[in-house]
């Protein structure tokens, strides 16, 4: 599936940075004072998915790099997002950030694990 993230394609995003803006934010976790800075994080990291063949490898390392964060900061992940872990409308949460080629808004795929709390192992 041929899919656009915030009107660029894959293609044309390679050589760029992805960790930019509210992105940026996400070793921010665990951080009162960048709440308000995340609060796209988890949909930025969906949209980049969508394109992640498209994308260079550094680009893939960027993606690697901020899964493997969230990660090893599990107990700071699932507080820092809890609200959309629990109010997320996975049908229509990535309005405004990709669309496929028909110009349609993906639902959050189930293997996006982001949008779920990680499970703490004891």
């Amino acid at each position: 599936m041929a899919c656009k993230v915030l009107g660029l394609t894959g293609a044309e995003l390679r050589g760029e940075t992805l960790l930019w803006g509210m992105f940026g934010c996400y070793d921010t976790i665990g951080d009162a004072d960048f709440d308000y800075d995340r609060d796209e994080t988890l949909h930025m990291r969906s949209a980049y998915e969508f394109v992640r063949d498209e994308l260079d490898p550094a680009q893939r390392d960027e993606l690697e790099q901020v899964d493997a964060y969230w990660r090893a900061h599990t107990a700071e992940f699932n507080a820092s997002f809890a609200v959309w872990h629990h109010q997320a409308d996975r049908k229509t949460e990535l309005t405004g950030f990709v669309v496929d080629e028909a110009g349609n808004v993906p639902e959050v795929p189930a293997a996006h694990w982001w949008w779920k709390p990680i499970e703490i192992l004891t």
